[in-house]
């Protein structure tokens, strides 16, 4: 146990040296960060009431909600992009720069990384207003978190890295912009080299935060980077662009929940009231436990007058916010590093009930139950998130978790 923890600290040590990167970019630019950022929803805390909205929930299928607010909208949605697609200076540069790179490995990692750096060799600046793809962030030499991770998942896989997108999931954070507040979440680059997984961070995240995330493939990106530029074109007052941004971000991805709510507060900010109620509750529909929506229409409730349904939905927040999974998640990895097994292991196993699909939280669960001394529990977590494991990595850490719950 003490050599796994030896190995586990040696991997972190290095994704700190990575994640210190994020960190000066986050000193210099987070502070600006307000209109746009990462990931993010926005909610109106400001509403001219342009009209009632029906109280009655929709019974429209999900195919039928795309068709009526977005397919038939009278915006056209916006060109798709290539996010990863490399011009020729920015190939130009990786070979002159990697010219005697033949196969990927850690320190090709971390020269890579090093050049994001503020004074690295791209010359990259923060630029908070920035959503660019992975060329123009090159290009412009600036751009926000999520274009430098465009930016590092094209270079990585152009050097024969395998790098995804990360998204994280804890509860998101707000701060004002003006009218509007602005549900902040993140992403980051997960790379495996050399057998082992690393994450790199342009946002600064603790390494904590960065366990409570999950892969998301390249059209889920896509659609987030377009919802972005939707969410930025709403706060700026550019309703026609917010709206064909957002029609592309859900005809990419229609499962993408805050993408529902930006189009929901849209839609507020065009006087479009029942399609707003429409787009903010299939935001629910697909996420239950999104904060942001239901404040979203608690506000809408009370600026259309329907003072029963923004208690109903005020009540929805506070439950939101105490069974949220994520919010389980944290609590549950607070609770094992203070010491406190048999509370991690409540909170844990309610988020892995909500959660299946997240091999992390069967970690944590399972060195919870070791802790306790609950070896058959532990056993059979283990042997599930081990059918699970796609790195090199993760295979030995689950094994030799597996061989000290065996051996007892």
């Amino acid at each position: 146990m003490r050599q796994l923890l030896s190995q586990d600290q040696e991997e972190m040590d290095l994704t700190k040296q990575l994640g210190c990167i994020s960190h000066a970019y986050s000193r210099r630019g987070f502070a600006l960060s307000l209109q746009i950022g990462r990931l993010f929803t926005i909610l109106l805390t400001t509403i001219v009431s342009a009209g009632c909205a029906s109280s009655n929930s929709t019974n429209s299928s999900s195919s039928s909600i795309l068709d009526a607010l977005v397919k038939s909208s009278p915006y056209e949605a916006a060109k798709e992009t290539q996010l990863l697609e490399l011009g020729p200076e920015a190939q130009s540069w990786l070979k002159a720069k990697f010219a005697h790179t033949r196969k990927p490995t850690k320190k090709t990692l971390r020269v890579l990384a090093k050049a994001f750096s503020p004074d690295g060799d791209l010359g990259l600046q923060y630029d908070h207003l920035g959503i660019y793809t992975a060329n123009e962030t090159f290009l412009r030499k600036a751009g926000n978190c999520l274009s430098f991770t465009h930016l590092f998942v094209a270079m990585g896989r152009a050097l024969g890295m395998d790098v995804w997108y990360r998204e994280i999931m804890p509860l998101p954070e707000t701060a004002k912009a003006g009218d509007f507040t602005v549900w902040y979440r993140h992403i980051i680059a997960y790379v495996e080299v050399d057998g082992q997984s690393f994450r790199v961070d342009f946002g600064g995240q603790t390494d904590t935060k960065r366990d409570l995330g999950i892969t998301v493939s390249d059209a889920h990106a896509q659609a987030q980077h377009f919802s972005n530029l939707g969410a930025a074109a709403v706060i700026n007052g550019h309703i026609e662009k917010a709206f064909r941004n957002l029609n592309r971000s859900l005809l990419i991805e229609p499962t993408l929940a805050y993408a529902w709510s930006n189009l929901g507060t849209a839609f507020i900010k065009h006087g479009a009231m029942h399609k707003a109620e429409m787009a903010l509750k299939q935001s629910l529909e697909l996420d239950p436990y999104d904060i942001g929506a239901l404040r979203q229409l608690e506000t809408f409730y009370k600026r259309t007058h329907q003072q029963h349904l923004a208690a109903r939905y005020r009540t929805y927040v506070k439950n939101a916010q105490s069974i949220h999974p994520f919010g389980k998640y944290a609590n549950g990895l607070a609770s094992l590093a203070s010491g406190d097994a048999r509370a991690a292991i409540i909170d844990l196993k309610a988020a892995a009930k909500e959660l299946p699909g997240l091999m992390r939280i069967k970690i944590y669960l399972s060195k919870a139950y070791l802790d306790a001394g609950q070896w058959q529990a532990a056993r059979r977590t283990l042997r599930t998130a081990l059918s699970m494991a796609r790195s090199q990595e993760d295979v030995i850490e689950l094994a030799n978790l597996l061989r000290t719950a065996t051996d007892n």
